[in-house]
């Protein structure tokens, strides 16, 4: 019968436990009504008995409710037992995970997490060595509730293993799923020697338990080959089905080997399965890892389980496989043996069971030693050591902590942050306010003056300030005369008092609320670095506090902030600065709650994880500030610190001020810092950290107050520079009031009273000039200087000048003697060098006594060593010519015109016409090729032979192309050479890895703006389009989207596939777009790689195309060349061929020539970048001169190959420079003629002659 006939489902309606649990509720909502009625009556009577007898009514106010099983009627506790049991039996058919999430000990809070919860935390104790013990102390009653809770979920645990243990589930596991596939092993091994017929009991005992109650089902048995109940398709589950299923499982028979492949093939094909019940006897004939691999791959994008059967398999390794399998396809495995009973808990559910059965163990024996730490009756009392779980409590829960610590921020709206003390001095400094005494004296001082009189003949000295002044010591150390406005000094001592108050009162706000911890942040973009070390731990609710303070009153008033703690690990809050709005602010506060302790003073990891953020550097966002705040000496040295920082400051507006909290002396049992040292060498490290850095402040603190701060110690130089200028200002007073007096207590003396005769003679002596100091020393000095060379000028002046010599015939030129007669005695006595006009008697071509009036000047012949500048930029440029196609014009027909809006041939530079050898003239046969030898080929007449110049056999003698010639270059500029040589040989090479690295290694560089990408998709890409794929997104985001190239991609295989109709801008939503278009490509059909072209020539906007593909067209390769000739005779685009995994010969020929002939370069992904990467390897780390038999692997694309040949010249000059230097060195008596390497020479008898004591260049290394 179906299962959706009528009948079923009245059947099946009257059953199900909603149903039931209605019909339950009906009659106990019937029982009390009737019980009701009952006592209606009895109720009454009761009533008349309260009057009687005074009984009272008991409140049932926040009373307890009954159990449902207090109850009076039998049939509802029945009824209430048996709705218990429908609604736990659906929970037995989950698989184990989905049991536990119902009845597992962390559903239902039974862990040693939740046991030490309910405990209460007592005040850490120190024990007899010192070290700090945490309590907890619990309540009898609870730890006996949950240890009953424990024993109760330990019985259910082991029901449910004897229950997976039982019929069916004891041979094959519980079956999941809705749509289930069975694969029978019927193989010789599996059906054979007597095991059939324990296996068919055991299938049908499967089908009548669990399969029964599926919606669909497929049977299939595997042998060598498949036997299939029904084919290609699933059956309802119904009275039919089953049987002829019962049927085809009696009828099972050896069927030779055990094709797992072959059958999972098959079983993967059909439709709608949600689970395979896989049931193997034997050993596959497959290589598991291979299944499995095969497996993974097919359903990978599909919601299918394999649930996997060992049966009566003592194979490890099998079993092993198929357990991986289950596990990768989230499936369940299942072990079964007749001969060993404990196989059957290495299956997945009962595995489970038993884990979860010893974490309930685990807890119990906890439990066990707590109780044997009991005090009393109803105390008990646990130490930390017990358990390792007390460690996941956060370190501040055991600490003091201020009241509303784990509260939310109150955030100030008033900005309390302010500047820097520096910054509000100099507007309201002294200097600011103008309060400097000297510039409140300056306009009435006078300097005194003490000069020679010729008249007196004597030296005289100013006398005006004994009557109207008074004398006082500049701030350069010399004298001024100075006349005093008591009213002007009255004034500026009164805003001196006023100015010391607003110093005082900034000294006080420096000291209140995070500034008094932190002292004010300045900066708008700050990140905060926070100490995070092992011996801060008693510190930590300290330091919580402290950044509580911090956020709340400055921080929030801040553009951009971060936090970052070190210690252990380093960890940011955030990965770049954000900005302080309130939810940030939270979400930083509850950060900082959960932060803890540990590691040391890891401060330079720390300030790299600021400074080195690649994302803030992208978006151009500069760290103004860091605030370090630690406790410790750093554990790397401090001048390493400074060296890092200074580098990283350079170039920005960086400060960095360093925050000292002054802990107490580490305890000996205590944690050992990384690196210790005392707090003065500590302050003095971290002073000299900050001060590294212009703009960096020092701070340090402890709980009862500042000890030093920048800031403060900035404004008490202003309090104590302004009581200097108030003690000065009084002196002055001072000395006026003196000489007041003194004037007045002579005008009160009698005229007619002799003077004293002494006091005649007396007279009043000069005050002494006060000591120089070295301003005054270098003045005077000058002074001197500038007299002596008046003096000396006045003397040149008066002497007697005598005019030079010159013939009477030549004529008087006026100019000179001018110049002559005013020129000073160094311009008189130069001695000028007169140029004579070369002249030549003689000669066929010149009469007799004629003069040469112009001479061509030689050519020099030694050249300089240049010195060369590469940048260590790479640069997007291609080392091979590149076509850059102008946009065409139309013409009135509608046709592409040959006229273009610029050039007609416009190449964009190539990164080798820029720095080759040539360009850098560092072409070494250029440079010591001087001028051709022929002296050796000259007859003397006199003598009737050859002879040859003395020189020839001084200076040694090279052949360059046949042409002997001398060595113009020294040892000295042979070695300049090397050194220049090499700086470009290993340039070379940074540039070679560059082009290997990321997307360059496959498609080269992308130089174009515009560009059109045609990918090939035909089957042979089938292998690689995965890889294409990956290294396609690779290059949308380093080539494309860095470098602004537009761009557009067509796919193309039988047909072609645009992604767009024409080119796109190269937007992040764009390239994220084309990605994805990526990712859905499939390799199927043939390559149509000419529809493709023509497709890319019909954008009028692109300047290029880019060929991807892995070999020939299907068509003609003559005929493609022809067709991309004509079509591209009159656009000259550029046509860019990138050869993906081919190695045949033939087709990349024609892709290299497809190329050349369409202004274009061909670039073919190199098999050996591991040879290549240590070739440069070896030349960047271990010099040149060890590498001069490497060999660079050959290159077919045409970028790589131009600057693999240059870096072979250059590593031949190399060579040919070492050999060369090495020819000083050998004795001088010995002729010094080389051939150089690798240079034809003509072979000519007269050439091969002319020097026989040419030496080869191997014999001279």
């Amino acid at each position: 019968m179906s299962s959706n006939s009528p009948k079923f489902k009245n059947q099946h309606s009257k059953n199900h436990p909603e149903r039931k649990k209605s019909n339950i509720e009906n009659k106990v909502s019937s029982n009390d009504e009737d019980y009701k009625k009952r006592h209606y009556n009895k109720n009454e009577k009761l009533s008349t008995l309260e009057a009687e007898y005074g009984w009272r009514k008991i409140s049932t106010i926040d009373s307890v409710a009954p159990s449902d099983y207090t109850i009076t009627n039998i049939n509802q506790n029945h009824d209430l037992q048996r709705y218990e049991e429908t609604k736990i039996a659906p929970h037995m058919n989950m698989n184990s995970n989905e049991w536990l999430s119902i009845y597992g000990v962390e559903r239902m809070h039974l862990t040693l997490k939740d046991l030490l919860s309910k405990g209460v935390i007592n005040k850490p104790v120190g024990d007899k060595t010192g070290k700090v013990v945490q309590h907890i102390t619990f309540d009898a009653t609870t730890i006996n509730e949950f240890e009953y809770k424990l024993n109760m979920s330990l019985e259910m645990f082991s029901k449910r293993i004897k229950w997976l243990m039982q019929s069916s589930r004891r041979a094959f596991g519980l079956i999941q799923g809705e749509r289930v596939a069975v694969l029978i092993d019927s193989s010789n091994s599996n059906m054979g020697f007597g095991r059939s017929i324990d296996i068919q009991d055991s299938l049908l005992n499967l089908i009548n338990e669990q399969l029964s109650k599926k919606k669909q089902f497929y049977f299939s048995s595997f042998g060598s080959d498949l036997d299939e109940l029904w084919s290609n398709s699933l059956k309802d589950v119904h009275h039919r089905t089953i049987e002829e299923a019962k049927f085809y499982i009696t009828q099972l028979k050896p069927s030779g080997g055990t094709n797992v492949l072959k059958a999972l093939k098959k079983c993967l094909s059909i439709p709608k399965i949600d689970s395979i019940v896989l049931i193997i006897g034997s050993v596959p004939d497959q290589n598991m890892d291979i299944l499995n691999e095969y497996i993974y791959q097919t359903i990978m994008n599909k919601n299918l389980s394999i649930h996997c059967v060992a049966y009566e398999i003592n194979n490890h390794i099998v079993n092993s496989a198929l357990k991986n399998l289950s596990e990768e396809t989230n499936g369940r495995f299942h072990c079964f043996s007749n001969s060993q009973e404990e196989v059957i808990y290495n299956g997945t559910d009962i595995n489970i069971l038993l884990k979860e059965i010893r974490k309930v163990q685990d807890v119990l024996n906890r439990i066990k030693e707590m109780k044997n730490g009991m005090l009393g009756s109803a105390i008990i009392q646990i130490e930390n050591e017990i358990s390792l779980e007390i460690e996941k409590f956060p370190q501040n829960k055991f600490l003091p902590r201020p009241r509303g610590h784990d509260l939310p921020l109150a955030i100030e709206p008033s900005d309390s942050s302010g500047p820097m003390s520096k910054d509000w001095i100099d507007n309201h400094g002294l200097k600011a306010q103008k309060l400097n005494l000297y510039q409140v004296l300056a306009p009435n001082a006078y300097s005194f003056i003490e000069d020679y009189v010729p008249i007196l003949n004597k030296t005289v000295q100013s006398q005006v300030h004994e009557k109207a002044m008074t004398q006082f010591v500049w701030h350069d150390g010399t004298i001024k005369n100075i006349h005093v406005d008591l009213a002007t000094l009255y004034d500026f001592q009164n805003r001196l008092k006023d100015a010391v108050k607003l110093y005082e009162k900034r000294i006080e706000w420096l000291s209140t609320g995070s500034r008094k911890i932190f002292g004010a942040i300045s900066e708008n973009s700050i990140v905060i670095l926070v100490d995070l070390s092992v011996v801060n731990q008693s510190y930590l609710v300290h330091i919580q506090h402290s950044l509580r303070l911090l956020m709340e009153q400055q921080i929030v008033h801040k553009k951009y902030f971060n936090m970052i703690s070190f210690g252990r690990v380093i960890k940011k809050w955030k990965p770049t600065v954000v900005r302080p709005t309130s939810a940030m602010l939270q979400d930083a506060w509850r950060w900082v709650l959960d932060l803890e302790c540990a590691g040391t003073h890891n401060v330079l990891g720390a300030l790299k994880s600021a400074l080195e953020n690649e994302e803030e550097v992208k978006h151009n966002i500069d760290i103004e500030g860091l605030y370090l705040f630690t406790s410790g000496i750093p554990d790397q040295p401090i001048e390493t610190v400074c060296s890092y920082l200074e580098e990283s400051a350079c170039g920005k507006k960086l400060r960095c001020h360093t925050i000292l909290f002054n802990v107490d002396d580490y305890d000996v049992n205590g944690p050992i810092p990384g690196r210790w040292a005392n707090i003065t060498k500590t302050a003095e490290s971290l002073r000299l950290l900050a001060h590294c850095v212009p703009g960096g402040r020092f701070h340090w603190f402890r709980e009862t107050g500042i000890i030093e701060s920048d800031d403060i110690k900035q404004i008490q130089q202003e309090i104590d520079k302004a009581i200097d200028f108030s003690k000065k200002a009084s002196q002055l007073v001072e000395k006026i009031k003196r000489k007041e007096s003194r004037e007045i207590s002579l005008d009160s003396e009698p005229k007619s009273e002799l003077r004293d005769p002494e006091a005649d003679t007396k007279k009043s002596r000069p005050i002494l000039p006060p000591k120089q100091t070295s301003l005054s020393l270098q003045r005077i000095q000058l002074r001197e200087k500038e007299m002596e060379s008046q003096m000396d000028k006045i003397i040149e002046a008066n002497k007697q000048k005598s005019l030079p010599w010159r013939p009477n015939s030549s004529k008087i030129d006026y100019s000179t003697l001018n110049k002559i007669s005013s020129s000073s005695s160094n311009l008189v006595n130069k001695s000028f060098t007169v140029k004579q006009e070369p002249f030549y008697i003689g000669g066929t071509t010149n009469s007799k006594g004629s003069v040469f009036k112009e001479h061509s000047n030689s050519k020099s012949v030694r050249k300089a060593i240049p010195i060369v500048a590469i940048s260590d930029k790479e640069e997007n440029l291609t080392t091979k010519d590149c076509w850059v196609a102008a946009k065409p014009v139309r013409s009135e027909r509608g046709q592409f015109g040959g006229q273009t809006r610029s050039a007609a041939k416009n190449f964009r530079d190539k990164w080798l016409k820029r720095y080759s050898l040539a360009k850098l003239k560092l072409d070494l046969h250029r440079l010591v090729s001087g001028p051709e030898c022929k002296h050796d080929t000259v007859a003397i007449g006199a003598i009737r032979k050859n002879v040859s110049a003395r020189y020839c056999s001084i200076f040694p003698s090279i052949n360059v192309n046949g042409t002997v010639r001398h060595l113009q270059l020294k040892q000295g500029e042979l070695k300049e050479y090397q050194e220049q040589c090499e700086k470009v040989l290993k340039r070379y090479v940074k540039r070679l890895q560059w082009l290997l690295s990321g997307s360059r290694r496959l498609f080269g560089t992308f130089v174009h703006d515009k560009i059109c990408v045609l990918i090939d998709t035909s089957g042979s890409m089938d292998n690689y389009i995965e890889e294409l794929k990956k290294e396609l997104a690779c290059l949308v985001w380093e080539q494309i989207f860095k470098h602004k190239i537009k761009f557009n991609f067509v796919q193309f295989s039988d047909g072609c596939q645009k992604w767009r109709e024409k080119i796109v801008e190269p937007t992040e939503s764009n390239c994220h777009k084309s990605i994805a278009w990526l990712a859905s490509l499939k390799a199927h059909g043939n390559t149509c790689t000419l529809d493709a072209l023509r497709e890319a020539f019909g954008d009028e906007e692109i300047s290029a195309i880019y060929l991807i593909t892995d070999g020939k067209p299907d068509s003609s390769t003559t005929l493609v060349l022809d067709e991309v000739r004509k079509m591209n005779m009159q656009r000259r685009l550029s046509i860019n061929v990138v050869s993906f995994n081919c190695d045949e010969k033939s087709a990349n020929d024609f892709l290299s020539q497809l190329a050349s002939e369409n202004y274009g370069r061909y670039h073919r992904s190199n098999k050996t970048d591991r040879d290549i990467h240590l070739f440069a390897h070896k030349i960047l780390t271990q010099g040149i001169q060890d590498n001069y038999l490497s060999h660079i692997p050959d290159f077919e694309g045409d970028d790589l190959r131009r600057l693999a040949n240059e870096i072979g010249k250059a590593k031949q000059f190399l060579r040919q420079a070492v050999t060369f230097s090495r020819m000083y060195e050998r004795d001088s008596g010995l002729e010094h003629d080389i051939t150089i390497e690798n240079i034809h020479i003509n072979k000519s008898n007269e050439h091969q002659t002319r020097h026989k004591n040419c030496v080869p260049v191997d014999f001279l290394l």
